[in-house]
């Protein structure tokens, strides 16, 4: 039974996720019923399940279900939901990752999960299994007559436990809400963090190797610090469903053609959810804009540039190019991109628009040698890593002999590689490996971000070795190599 507490704090998360249409929500073990009410009171249609006893008649808008065992799959569709509630129930459920697999199952993408229970590792609960063992919401032996199905919180859950499982179910979790702060806490914490700050950095985050871990681990440390795990006496933990998800892990066991139709559709859904009209190019992305123009050159007769996005890049090649192809996998991309084009483009009413054209990026649609120049950026990580050879190949047969395809993507030793949408994690060298085994050679790049000057791209390479070797996490973006700017020609 949730507290005033945690009730306000759930009434909070759900007010700030107004403004949807229509929207659905299912309250898992409702009990009362406070929780259902509050979803209704926040405009959304309810549906509210109990195990044993049918859950009390809450008005029209909440729908009641009555035999719903949480340790057995949600009788529900698939992508049914835009919210989903677990307030205190979590810590009762004996199969807990397969009910938050459940619970994203029946989430459409980008829908919201909240989920709260006893918080076991604030200050004073911390402290208390230093001393006795045991945790707060089990403070003392669970009584012997009690079997596991009815035992008070027999399955308490950490927030770490938590965030594992949320994680590898596609959740990102978006925000730990502060409950009911008592005193003992307080004094604890006050007296202890300075320890706990030192002694969990050199246990946690220190000893890790890996920068992707090392990154995850600093995000969990903070949330163990922070103020709503240190001190509260429950954790309300809010949680979106990652875009797409369900079609990302798809890609591990599909065929070529199959992932071909997955880009398609990935991308389509993706598009649906994106509003681009409103786009306005920022004054650091005219400024990219402006530095790829320069490494391309001037004066030549073709241009194509693959996952058009915003479509700016390729009016500004119009400057500089007779004919500008435009490409995206996703039609309702290219729909967005011939709105936005007015955009980048609005002081010259008479002047060529790019042709606009779908395809994939592994299968592109064109003859063979007809293009001085391709270029994508931010698009290239997006391929599953198999994916890379075939549109490389591609590029290349596209192009015409000695022409350039220009390459911007994050580096994957020094930067997202844990990001939704990225498949691939690419570094200097491995994208130079790849270029090479299709047939291009004679690889170019900036000196540094400031200092526009062209260099071989080899001396990239040893700098990111280096920058890896002896950790020097700190200059990636001052040399230049938090990200890739890769030009390579058809040999």
């Amino acid at each position: 039974m949730p507290n005033p507490y945690i009730k306000e704090a759930i009434t909070r998360i759900w007010r700030a996720e107004g403004g949807l249409k229509d929207p659905m929500a299912l309250d898992l073990s409702c009990g009362s019923g406070d929780t259902s009410r509050i979803l209704s009171s926040c405009g959304f249609e309810v549906v509210a399940t109990e195990h044993l006893d049918p859950p009390p008649d809450l008005g029209e808008s909440v729908h009641r279900v009555n035999g719903v065992d949480l340790n057995h799959p949600l009788p529900f569709k698939s992508g049914s939901f835009d919210a989903v509630n677990l307030i205190e129930v979590i810590e009762h459920i004996e199969n807990q990752a397969q009910l938050i697999r459940e619970m994203a199952r029946v989430l459409k993408p980008g829908g919201v999960a909240v989920v709260s229970t006893p918080n076991v590792v604030n200050a004073l609960s911390r402290l208390r299994f230093l001393f006795t063992g045991f945790l707060r919401g089990r403070v003392r032996p669970l009584h012997y007559r009690f079997k596991p199905g009815n035992a008070h919180n027999v399955y308490l859950i950490n927030f770490y436990e938590l965030y594992y499982i949320l994680f590898h179910s596609g959740f990102d979790i978006e925000l730990v809400a502060k409950t009911r702060v008592k005193f003992a806490p307080v004094c604890f914490a006050f007296i202890l963090y300075p320890l706990m700050w030192v002694f969990s950095f050199f246990a946690v985050v220190l000893p890790e190797k890996d920068p992707v871990q090392r990154k995850i681990n600093w995000r969990i440390l903070r949330y163990f610090l922070s103020a709503p795990l240190l001190l509260s006496d429950n954790m309300v933990v809010k949680a979106r469903k990652r875009q797409l998800y369900e079609a990302v892990e798809a890609f591990g066991t599909a065929s070529a053609p199959e992932r071909d139709a997955l880009y398609k559709n990935m991308y389509e859904e993706h598009y649906r959810n994106v509003a681009k009209e409103s786009y306005q190019p920022t004054p650091r992305r005219r400024k990219r804009i402006a530095t790829y123009c320069r490494f391309l050159g001037r004066d030549y007769d073709s241009v194509l540039e693959l996952g058009c996005g915003h479509v700016d890049l390729s009016y500004a090649l119009l400057k500089h190019s007779k004919k500008v192809v435009a490409t995206d996998i996703s039609i309702r991309a290219l729909s967005a991109a011939k709105k936005n084009g007015g955009v980048w483009n609005q002081a010259h009413a008479q002047s060529p628009t790019p042709f606009f054209a779908q395809s994939n990026a592994t299968a592109l649609a064109f003859a063979d040698g007809v293009f001085d120049r391709v270029v994508s950026t931010s698009m290239i990580e997006h391929l599953y890593p198999e994916d890379i050879p075939r549109h490389l190949s591609e590029v290349r047969r596209i192009l015409k002999p000695q022409g350039l395809y220009l390459i911007w993507c994050p580096n994957g030793l020094g930067h997202h590689s844990d990001r939704d949408f990225h498949l691939s994690s690419l570094s200097h060298e491995d994208l130079m490996h790849h270029l090479e085994r299709v047939g291009f050679t004679d690889f170019q790049t900036l000196l540094f971000n400031r200092f526009p000057f062209v260099v071989n791209a080899r001396a990239k390479v040893h700098l990111e070795r280096f920058l890896t070797r002896f950790k020097i996490r700190v200059l990636w973006s001052h040399l230049g190599v938090r990200n890739i700017l890769l030009l390579a020609r058809r040999a």
